[in-house]
């Protein structure tokens, strides 16, 4: 992420601020479906109370179930039959569940693309596959979405169901439905700029770009609004992030 103050004590020297570099999609985090996965510490400085919307990109040819991405309050999961579920807890003790059948094989390792929103005002909850809904429903009028604790990616929270395959470009949105804008962030099958939004993410992590390798663990930087709630893998390797990505 860019630094303001950094640009503005440039144009006190007289100094030009260098443009921010194009985006590009190098790279994505390659999973063992053992015990490979990211986790993350949620920042207290940015709590959803009414909406979320996540979007992520995956590739696998394994048919078992498995979770894209978890929180200790929703989760985006893949299920056998080609099945797609998305969960979330409001309190006092609402779990809206919206599960959906994928129109085409999300097994066959090809790359594709999901979109989750629930929306707590509008009281809607829906999935995009690929650039289009494939299933909605009415929910619970809930007084809101409970706070997470924790995030995950590629596993449940590690317990389980851990990604056999691809992961790339993770983004979440709080208290911002995006269902308008999946034209823009599917675009096409290739991942887009998602800081060009006019709601840029509160968390998009890269799977691969703003990583560094610590020795131990992959650390991932949020490029999101809050820059500061960072991915670190467990159990992975050096050699897996890999350059592959979506077309």
């Amino acid at each position: 992420m860019s630094n303001p103050q950094i640009g503005f004590y440039r144009s006190l020297l007289g100094q030009s601020t260098p443009p921010a570099p194009p985006f590009n999609n190098q790279y994505s985090m390659n999973f063992d479906g053992v015990d490979e996965w990211f986790s993350a510490a949620q920042n207290p400085a940015y709590v959803n109370n009414s909406i979320v919307s996540i979007s992520v990109w995956f590739k696998t040819t394994s048919t078992a179930s498995q979770y894209l991405y978890t929180t200790s309050r929703q989760y985006v999961r893949i299920l056998s039959a080609n099945r797609i579920r998305f969960w979330c807890y409001s309190p006092p003790a609402v779990q809206d569940n919206l599960i959906v059948t994928a129109p085409t094989s999300w097994s066959d390792g090809n790359w594709h693309h999901i979109l989750a929103v629930i929306d707590t005002v509008l009281n809607t909850q829906e999935i995009f596959y690929d650039g289009a809904s494939i299933g909605s429903r009415t929910i619970s009028a809930a007084a809101g979405l409970s706070s997470e604790l924790s995030f995950a990616v590629g596993s449940n929270q590690g317990t389980g169901h851990y990604v056999d395959g691809n992961i790339d470009e993770v983004a979440r949105w709080h208290d911002s439905n995006q269902s308008a804008n999946i034209g823009a962030i599917y675009n096409g099958g290739t991942p887009s700029d998602l800081s060009l939004l006019a709601t840029q993410p509160t968390n998009w992590w890269r799977m691969g770009e703003f990583g560094t390798w610590s020795g131990i663990s992959w650390d991932l930087v949020s490029q999101g609004i809050d820059n500061t709630t960072d991915l670190r893998s467990i159990n992975m390797e050096i050699g897996d992030r890999v350059v592959d990505t979506p077309p």
